[in-house]
This record gives structure tokens, C-alpha cells and sequence, in this order.
């Protein structure tokens, strides 16, 4: 099982002028496109000539005439329809260097131009969370598009309680695993793209991950994910015995209790059984342990 982590951007929306507006925050994953608009209140009488897109030093991204006559476009960036006294722009693949501030300057008859700023920060950002099953191999990767300014990969623990540990890392230098994960874990030997591997998963690594890249000049970037963990033992004296960190409604059928599962709850624990039971109505029967004395 494995979990990917992407680079993403948020769009930070700033007004620089009574006439022109920003887009509010947004965030997009690397590698796909981020849209960046702005918007003009204009007097009677006034009429825009020429739209242009700058990036944080100053550099044209792209000059058009409304409604669409462009004289000038960066390859990865192109002209997106919008509204009327409106102008959008799309970023086809986002990068971390992409980071910092783009102006909107619109080249306003008689009045003169007027503009607006949009900013983005690039951020690490985790699709979702994660489960697995107790006693298995899990995976969590993340990945930065820009190896060569990454000096360290670190990885972080943070319990539901609150409590932090460093899990392992891996820079220039080599790997860093400290105690209890030296023997349970593997950490890829790679800046750009970090795979940390839990070799057995147990109940207590149910917990949040932080993958932290650390890089120059664009400093630290990360992201969290949160693993959850279902329990599934087996014994030889008790083929039927399951376990599952969950509470069920249960009821009482000879040696064993049953519980009926639902549909998540399937995902989770059948894949642990070979052949899979039926997937409808399916109940697991098993040895409940009680309460601690």
C-alpha cells in the first residue's frame, strides 16, 4: 500500500488598487495547472487596450488585447476564456520556482493602468489519508520536482496525543534512523522523490506523518497525512479468531462472536484473507478479547 504525496500552491489573494481585484486562495497539485485571475471595475467611458501578466521580476508571461489577440505567451502559460472586465490566465504545470507574486496590469483608456497581485507559496501537499492492516507493509512517498535544492528529507511521527518524534531522515550525508524505528522502518536514499516504508505496521504507529523537504532558497516545505491502522491477527488454535481495532455490535454464536461489516470496513480487512469472502453481507466471525482485568 502507498501513498503519494504531491507538491501544491496556494493563492493568496492581496488588493493593490480600488479598480482591480484578485482571485481568492486556491491550491493545485504539481504538475497540474493553477488558474490565476483578476478582475477591473471600470468608470463610463473607460475602455482596456491591452491586458499583460508579470511574474515576481517583472518578466511578461503574457500580453494580449482583449478579447483574445495575444502578442505575447510563455510556452507554459495560455490564455483562459473569462467574463468581460475580467482576465484569467492558466499555468499548465506548476513548479516550486513558480512561487511569488503575479501582477495583473491593465492598460486602461484615458484613465491609464491599473493592477492587481495575486501571490503563491508552494507547499507539499498529501492526497488524503491512509489505513492499513496490522502486520502488513505500508508506504507513504512524497515528492519535490526540484531535487537539486533539497539537502535533507525528514520524516516525523505525531501521536493523537500531541507527541512528535523524529522517525528517520536522509540527506547528502546519509540516512538517520533513531530508535524504536531503526529495525521497523526504511527510508529511500533519494532527495527528490522519499518513500518511507513501515516493514510490519503495529496499532500504536496509528498516528500523523509529516514529510519535510529541506531546501535552498525556497526553505522548508511539508505536508501530514494521517495513518490509521486495523488490527487482523490469526492463531493456529483458533483459525477463526479476528481481530479489528473497532467497536461492533456483536452477538453471541457458540465459541465465536460475529460482527457484520460495512463497506469501508471490507476495503480494510479482506484483502488479509485469502480467497476474499463474498463482498455483500459479509460477517466475520472471531474470538473478541474483553476487557483488560
Amino acid at each position: 500500500q502507498s501513498s503519494e504525496f504531491h507538491v501544491g500552491v496556494s493563492l493568496t489573494a492581496c488588493l493593490l488598487s480600488g479598480e482591480v481585484k484578485t482571485a481568492g486562495s486556491l491550491t493545485v497539485e504539481a504538475g497540474s495547472a493553477a488558474l490565476l485571475s483578476c478582475n477591473i471595475s471600470l468608470a463610463t467611458g473607460e475602455v482596456v487596450h491591452q491586458v499583460r501578466w508579470l511574474n515576481r521580476h517583472k518578466v511578461p508571461l503574457l500580453t494580449y488585447e482583449p478579447p483574445a489577440r495575444i502578442s505575447h505567451s510563455q510556452a507554459h502559460v495560455q490564455l483562459t476564456p473569462s467574463p468581460r472586465n475580467a482576465s484569467s490566465i492558466t499555468i499548465r504545470r506548476v513548479r516550486p520556482d513558480d512561487g511569488g507574486c503575479y501582477r495583473c496590469v491593465f492598460d486602461v483608456y484615458p484613465s491609464g493602468s491599473q493592477e492587481g497581485s495575486t501571490c503563491i507559496s508552494v507547499t507539499v501537499h498529501l492526497e488524503g489519508n491512509r489505513t492499513a492492516v496490522s502486520g502488513k507493509p505500508v508506504s507513504l512517498s512524497c515528492w519535490y520536482s526540484l531535487p537539486e535544492r533539497v539537502s535533507q528529507v525528514l520524516w516525523t511521527k505525531t501521536s493523537e496525543q500531541g507527541d512528535s518524534a523524529t522517525v528517520a531522515s536522509y540527506s547528502k550525508r546519509g540516512h538517520h534512523t533513531p530508535e524504536p524505528f531503526r529495525d521497523r522502518v526504511r527510508l529511500s536514499p533519494t532527495l527528490g522523490d522519499s518513500r518511507l516504508t513501515v516493514l510490519s505496521v503495529r496499532t500504536e504507529d496509528e498516528a500523523c506523518y509529516t514529510c519535510q523537504f529541506h531546501t535552498y532558497p525556497d526553505g522548508t516545505r511539508s505536508s501530514t497525512a494521517c495513518l490509521s491502522v486495523y488490527g487482523e491477527t490469526r492463531s493456529p488454535q483458533h483459525p477463526c479468531t479476528v481481530g479489528l481495532t473497532r467497536s461492533f455490535a456483536v452477538r453471541r454464536q457458540k465459541a465465536c462472536m460475529c460482527v457484520s461489516l460495512t463497506a469501508r470496513e471490507r476495503e480494510m480487512v479482506l484483502p488479509a484473507f485469502s480467497p476474499a469472502p463474498h463482498k455483500h453481507n459479509v460477517r466475520i466471525c472471531g474470538r473478541v478479547a474483553g476487557p483488560s482485568q
